[in-house]
């Protein structure tokens, strides 16, 4: 075999080598891609839809209200997406079929299990989907809020 085409072989193996281990890297620290299971974050997210779950976001910036986020908790075995209502100290309540943010009407639905008025714990977050017929969130004991420890990023639509 020519030398020549040996060492442009090698030089390619390498180069692929080196652009997998990036790509693996990438996807492990960085940004990592997650399909959308069910309809509770419609119309925004739709079943189905491929989405990108920025790992490193957290690391420099707080969660904050709007933020939509992918998460574990130990008590659902998939990955869940939603969208931040209330952050720490905020109030949500259920008055009449409407929930409430400090005081501010935030959407009609359920009331879910937990009990209101209800302070959202230091370093948690309160989660709802933007579908809220369809979604169990923060207002069910299933869920619950949710710490930065459960956050697996921020969604980049």
């Amino acid at each position: 075999m020519n030398k020549n085409l040996l060492k442009q072989l090698m030089r390619f193996a390498k180069d692929v080598t080196i652009a997998f281990i990036a790509t693996v890297l990438f996807t492990q620290f960085v940004l990592q891609n997650l399909q959308v299971r069910g309809h509770s974050m419609e119309p925004t997210l739709t079943d189905g839809q491929t989405i990108l779950i920025n790992k490193v976001y957290y690391k420099f910036n707080e969660p904050q209200v709007n933020d939509i986020v992918g998460f574990a908790v130990d008590t659902v075995e998939v990955k869940i997406v939603k969208r931040i209502i209330a952050v720490e100290g905020d109030v949500v309540d259920y008055i009449d079929g409407m929930l409430y943010v400090n005081e501010v009407a935030f959407a009609r639905m359920d009331s879910g299990d937990i009990q209101y008025p209800f302070t959202v714990p230091e370093g948690r977050y309160f989660v709802v989907g933007d579908n809220v017929d369809s979604s169990i969130d923060s207002r069910y004991q299933l869920i619950g809020v949710i710490c930065l420890e459960d956050i697996l990023g921020k969604i980049v639509l």
